[in-house]
């Protein structure tokens, strides 16, 4: 995977844009977390790779996980729980591009599932 990762209202949305339309290849567009008044041009993020890592960060905690990051231990001991659901997702999208500045977290629980940044 190719990743797009930067703290939120950076300018990653119109990095990925720019590449999207230059030909990058991010998946079916399909599956795109769609538009809203944040972000009116798209956030070009796949609503799959959201949900995986949302579920690495978040584990039982849901939300109130915000309230403290998970250790690296925590990240991979959940990404051991989604074991084959990372691993097709990171075979799925072994070479395209994917943003979603969770990785910046949840990147060894990846890796230990045969994604290659």
């Amino acid at each position: 995977m190719n990743l797009i990762i930067g703290m939120h209202r950076s300018g990653t949305s119109l990095a990925s844009r720019l590449l999207y339309r230059a030909g990058g290849d991010f998946g079916d567009p399909a599956g795109f977390y769609p538009a809203n008044d944040w972000n009116p041009d798209g956030y070009f993020e796949q609503r799959e790779m959201l949900r995986l890592n949302r579920k690495l960060l978040h584990g039982a905690w849901g939300k109130l996980a915000y309230f403290h990051l998970p250790s690296v231990a925590s990240v991979r001991r959940r990404g051991r729980q989604l074991g084959p659901e990372l691993s097709e997702a990171a075979a799925r999208y072994r070479g395209r591009i994917v943003k979603d500045p969770r990785f910046c977290v949840t990147a060894p629980a990846w890796l230990d599932h045969g994604a290659e940044f």
